[in-house]
């Protein structure tokens, strides 16, 4: 359980960052 509300918290991170660069984030630092 933990771990799926890490993982979908994690997402919504990436979302955001792909929102203030205004493009993908690299897979690098999503690793």
């Amino acid at each position: 359980m933990a771990r799926k509300m890490r993982n979908k918290r994690f997402r919504q991170m990436m979302k955001d960052l792909d929102k203030q660069t205004g493009q993908p984030a690299p897979k690098k630092l999503a690793a």
